[in-house]
């Protein structure tokens, strides 16, 4: 971002004659300024009155909304006349990244249209008047913040941390769809995801305490959901393949030592599939490498397509992938656990011999095939490396007996 020095053609001895100049010349500006009801605003239509007014009085902000015609232009010229003013614009959730890009060495803060209550209790608190609020502006105690920081391992961490914060308060608050509320009923929106909501429990109201956190709150999330998203990109790079968006190796042993643990305590089946594709580097040398990778992320996906939400899928190397399938629930009586998992295996088998791989060409259908083992726990193995050991042995009697395939160890 460009530094930029914030001259003012205004005298240092002229009187601030109005808090906020907003500049209202378009229907989201007329929308706005009732909603700023609790400021002494002035509302000007015309982007030239407002230039002639910020040149014979002070102001404390300008409000400009956008995207509009030359809107660096005019950013640039209320800079120039109001150097010590702040300078927010405010903005439709599509609009924001467009307006950012063409006035970010100008614009002080950039705001969301239409403002929540959280929003519009800061800029009141901030440029109001004296006396409008009754009580000052309240920091977080160091313990709350801490909490606040410490749970940016994760943006959904994060949200839960809030919801507590405002718990230790007696308030009831909930993160929810954005659009399934009314923009008053928002104490704040997620800076990170417009469509994520703050909202008040039914039959709540705002003490000026909690308002105050909801300031606190609001100033601070952007930065926070900033840090936590960074966290869950660096983990995603960290636990899953580059190329097939799988789980990787180390976290795959991570995963299933861990199910397995719990295992032993609640009792449920386990049963780890290790697969490879028939003679792929075969396919590698024919289509080349960029076809390899291309087979590679379509054999995963369909992988994950036949699953279900709490198995674990993963690259272990080369084109050998892993899948452990695990009972988050304990079975009912009667079930048969492993025949349900050849099934799926034998499913997703098939599944591969019938998709048309695209990097094979339009006459590819049906050539390209897969072998693999099952091993189940705890009869064929105590943890990760013994099953994958065991359900090696598997597949290789699968290849043995012709390829297009799957075995189960002990068969």
């Amino acid at each position: 971002m460009t530094t930029v020095e914030r001259p003012s053609m205004v005298s240092d001895e002229t009187p601030i004659e109005n808090t906020v100049l907003l500049l209202g010349d378009e229907s989201m500006g007329q929308e706005l300024a009732p909603q700023l009801d609790k400021l002494p605003v002035n509302v000007v239509a015309d982007p030239y009155e407002a230039l002639r007014q910020l040149a014979e009085a002070r102001y404390a902000a300008v409000i400009i909304t956008g995207p509009r015609e030359e809107f660096d232009g005019l950013t640039r010229a209320v800079r120039r006349l109001c150097g010590d003013a702040t300078l927010l614009a405010f903005a439709r959730a599509e609009d924001q990244q467009a307006l950012r890009e063409s006035g970010e060495d100008f614009v002080d803060r950039f705001c969301l249209f239409p403002p929540t209550r959280g929003e519009l209790s800061s800029l009141t608190r901030e440029f109001g008047p004296p006396g409008a609020t009754a009580e000052p502006l309240r920091a977080l105690k160091a313990t709350e913040l801490e909490n606040l920081i410490l749970a940016t391992h994760n943006v959904a961490g994060l949200e839960d941390a809030v919801v507590a914060l405002f718990a230790e308060h007696d308030v009831d608050v909930a993160w929810a769809n954005a659009d399934e509320f009314d923009d008053a009923d928002a104490l704040l929106k997620s800076p990170v995801n417009p469509g994520r909501a703050l909202v008040l429990g039914e039959g709540m109201d705002l003490s000026d305490s909690a308002d105050a956190i909801v300031d606190n709150v609001y100033q601070m999330l952007p930065a926070l959901l900033r840090v936590a998203g960074r966290c869950e990109s660096l983990h995603r790079l960290a636990i899953t393949d580059h190329l097939t968006g799988a789980y990787n190796r180390r976290y795959f042993y991570h995963l299933t030592n861990h199910v397995l643990s719990r295992s032993k305590d609640e009792g449920f089946r386990a049963t780890l599939l290790l697969y490879d594709i028939d003679d792929f580097k075969q396919y590698n040398d024919q289509y080349g490498h960029a076809a390899g990778d291309n087979i590679l992320r379509d054999t995963a996906r369909l992988m994950t397509q036949v699953c279900r939400e709490q198995d674990i899928v993963a690259r272990i190397g080369g084109d050998e992938f892993a899948v452990l399938f695990w009972d988050s629930q304990p079975r009912e009586a009667g079930s048969e656990p492993l025949r349900d998992i050849v099934a799926v295996a034998d499913r997703f088998r098939n599944a591969v011999r019938e998709h048309h791989f695209p990097a094979l060409g339009s006459d590819a259908k049906g050539v390209l095939t897969i072998s693999g083992g099952l091993a189940t726990y705890p009869e064929y193995g105590q943890t990760c490396l013994e099953l994958l050991q065991q359900a090696d042995q598997a597949m290789r009697n699968a290849k043995q007996a012709g390829k297009d395939g799957i075995r189960l160890i002990g068969q």
